[in-house]
């Protein structure tokens, strides 16, 4: 596999988006190293405004270079964080490699709720608005961690700051966890500190699910060719 988030400054909505232009523009150089090391996965990911800015490029290369394609964006928000940091993974698989013999068989749950929207070059995109319903193990209220009190379990990430329903039974036996801004963080590392540490990176349980769903894309689009 070879995986990795090239660039986003060109193409991101907070740049001046000059997309090949910009001297950050390092597709062509991923383009090579997938030549170079030819590896059966590729798994990417960039910024949201690179969908309507050079994917269909990065598409296009992927395709010619005999690959089967499958993106969509993902949030944050879907595996349950306070806030939506969407962003757009793509996952392409070598098409002179089967995905459909014995070891192989059953290749899980398909959790797309359609089969989403196509996109420029043919490449199938997940529908922007996400997934009704998410697998168990990567369900966010479902997922929970024991806290030091033994009766009190919380959720992996926390309820969104204006969302009181699901804070009061927390607040009720953990009033320290208060929180103290109560709209809902846009996902850009700006003004506050820790965001700002925290960067404009993805949350990895999101690129998790990202992978998931769109691995489970190839192998039902496999089954149904076959």
């Amino acid at each position: 596999m070879l995986t990795g988030g090239y660039p986003c400054q060109p193409f991101s909505f907070a740049g001046l988006r000059r997309g090949e232009d910009d001297p950050r523009h390092l597709w062509p150089h991923i383009s090579r190293i997938i030549r170079e090391l030819d590896p059966e996965w590729r798994f990417f990911e960039n910024v949201e405004g690179h969908m309507s800015l050079g994917a269909d490029a990065v598409f296009r290369d992927l395709q010619q270079m005999g690959f089967t394609v499958k993106a969509g964006l993902f949030s944050a928000a879907e595996i349950g964080a306070s806030h939506q940091r969407r962003r757009l993974f793509i996952v392409a698989h070598a098409d002179k490699v089967p995905l459909l013999y014995e070891d192989r068989a059953g290749a899980g749950e398909q959790l797309l709720p359609d089969e989403g929207r196509r996109g420029s070059c043919g490449v199938t995109v997940r529908n922007r608005h996400g997934c009704e319903g998410l697998d168990a193990s990567l369900d966010a209220h479902a997922g929970m961690r024991r806290d030091t009190d033994e009766a009190l379990q919380l959720p992996i990430f926390p309820p969104a700051p204006s969302e009181f329903e699901r804070w009061a039974p927390i607040l009720a036996r953990r009033p320290d966890l208060q929180p103290e801004l109560f709209g809902l963080d846009h996902g850009l590392a700006n003004r506050v500190d820790r965001s700002d540490a925290a960067g404009n990176g993805v949350v990895s349980l999101a690129a998790a699910y990202a992978w998931r769903t769109l691995t489970d894309a190839h192998f039902e689009g496999a089954s149904n060719s076959a």
